[in-house]
């Protein structure tokens, strides 16, 4: 074992990068990773590319936003992926990338709090392909990446905090901010969590707070962190009034106990079967935690070096299970416990990481992490195959499709990861949704409200017929909808028994004609005659 542990500490980074690697690779093994908001993701990262080159059907139906959101770098590097490679794959090496991103942040992180990286630090895998990241919440996702890697520079960097480090932090600050709002509010919280902590340290060690000290320290973050500030405010501002009408929807009903031990960040599809399936991963960690408990009891003066960063990790853990218990259920588009709770899990296992336990129980440890993590993604392949490959019929529809035209989605399926799923259309050729999703102020393109033609279906608009759309202004030049793309169309066509129907089966049936239909039946695309 003393032999294994030599070669382990001397090869631990090679050995790292290729489980990393392998780990990130999976995702490749489907057409398209599938999450809830990725179609429409890869959807706006080609409506960017167009209305970057000029495109006049883009540029009348969208515009680029003139706020700098932010939530724009998942968008940017989307984008860049976009334009070099196929869209299914650019989408898929961007979840690579965010994994990439989230295991070596949280060893950058780790080796800040602990001084080494152990086994253990294969923590982080089970939680890197968590819910947020099945939701599509892609830009959080890069910004708890980016989180993990700012904590670990600045208790790098805290005691000196050099004119660069200010340079520096300025910089990742502002990268911060344009990655997901919601994490740079959490880095901040966590830097004044340690500050206060810092000066309780000083006041208990050194009898006195060294308040001249904080003060500099103070003054170095203001200056750091007011350029990225001011773009958040203005984020804020120009957004607010969405957030809180959208905020209006049923909560999530998991209590703080079911959040914890069915390991709610990894809830994926179901909470009976996702949830129990997590039982193994929280008794695991249970079972860890006593096991450090009882070797603390036994060799009691051990640990002691790192007892500060140590502290600190158990001190934001606890702080953010009050968030957990305090924040409300329907706070923030019902996500905010989801993303508090995979924080949460993130720094408790940061804190384990801390500790000193036998090198046999990290190495077990580390074993038991990548077991959980490789079961639970064979447990999800299933599924996330079945939705991988309903999008790859999608994608056909493009090949069926002239460039520069306007397409009506209209999705009759129940399964709700599929809900955007007809926004792939589009996502390499220049064709219009005109029903797209997000196009609105908290995200980099908006509906050209000004521009938008006139678009008619049958020359009826989009609010005399039951599958509402954006119509446009009647004073703009007017266009007719080229497509019709039909989700689960045996689904649909119960609806035409419904009298509200029948102006829009009325068109459907004379002005369009089936020009696809996928092999499964499931998908039916309809031309418009000319």
């Amino acid at each position: 074992m003393n032999k294994f542990r030599i070669f382990y500490s001397k090869y631990e980074f090679a050995i790292f990068t290729i489980i990393s690697f392998l780990g990130a690779s999976h995702v490749f093994l489907y057409f398209v990773f599938p999450t809830l908001d990725a179609p429409s993701h890869l959807y706006n990262s080609n409506v960017i590319i167009e209305l970057l080159r000029g495109n006049p059907l883009h540029n009348s139906y969208y515009m680029l936003n003139p706020v700098p959101v932010s939530n724009l770098q998942g968008y940017v590097l989307l984008s860049i992926y976009n334009i070099i490679l196929p869209a299914n794959i650019a989408l898929n090496l961007l979840v690579f990338s965010y994994f990439l991103g989230m295991a070596f942040s949280f060893r950058y992180l780790v080796i800040s709090v602990a001084g080494k990286a152990s086994p253990m630090v294969y923590s982080v895998f089970p939680f890197i392909m968590n819910n947020s990241l099945n939701l599509g919440l892609m830009n959080f996702c890069l910004g708890v990446a980016l989180l993990l890697f700012m904590i670990g520079y600045w208790l790098r960097v805290h005691k000196e905090f050099k004119i660069i480090h200010v340079i520096v932090f300025g910089l990742l600050f502002l990268l911060m901010n344009f990655t997901h709002l919601l994490s740079f509010v959490f880095l901040g919280l966590l830097i004044l969590i340690f500050l206060v902590y810092e000066q309780i340290q000083n006041i208990y060690i050194y009898k006195t707070p060294r308040l001249k000290q904080l003060f500099i320290k103070i003054i170095k973050l203001v200056i750091a962190v007011i350029p990225a500030l001011l773009f958040a405010l203005n984020y804020t501002l120009n957004v607010s009034g969405y957030v809180l009408n959208a905020n209006k929807q049923a909560g999530d009903n998991m209590t703080i106990l079911e959040s914890l031990y069915y390991v709610r960040p990894l809830i994926i599809f179901h909470v009976n079967n996702n949830g129990n399936a997590n039982l193994l991963l929280f008794f695991g960690i249970l079972a860890i935690i006593l096991i450090y408990i009882i070797y603390r009891i036994i060799n009691r003066n051990s640990g002691k070096n790192k007892a500060f960063y140590s502290n600190l990790m158990m001190l934001v853990m606890i702080i953010l299970l009050a968030m957990l218990i305090l924040v409300p259920s329907t706070f923030l588009l019902n996500t905010m416990r989801l993303r508090i709770s995979l924080i949460f899990f993130l720094f408790l296992m940061v804190w384990l990481n801390s500790v000193k336990m036998p090198w046999k129980i990290e190495v077990l440890a580390g074993l038991f992490f990548l077991f959980v993590f490789t079961e639970h993604q064979v447990r999800m392949s299933d599924v996330r195959t079945k939705i991988s490959d309903a999008s790859r019929e999608v994608f056909t529809l493009e090949e069926h499709m002239d460039p520069n035209t306007v397409y009506l989605p209209v999705n009759a399926g129940n399964q709700w990861m599929n809900k955007q799923i007809l926004n792939y259309v589009g996502a390499e050729k220049p064709i219009v949704n005109i029903k797209h999703p997000h196009a609105y102020r908290p995200f980099p393109v908006l509906w050209n409200w000004k521009k938008v033609p006139h678009t008619l279906f049958g020359g009826h608009r989009g609010d005399e017929i039951p599958i509402y759309y954006n119509p446009g202004r009647d004073y703009n030049k007017t266009q007719e909808i080229d497509y019709v793309l039909i989700y689960y169309p045996e689904i649909f066509d119960k609806k035409r028994k419904d009298e509200g129907y029948a102006t829009f089966f009325s068109i459907l049936d004379n002005k369009y004609v089936q020009t696809f239909e996928s092999e499964s039946k499931h998908l039916v695309l309809l031309k418009r005659i000319e």
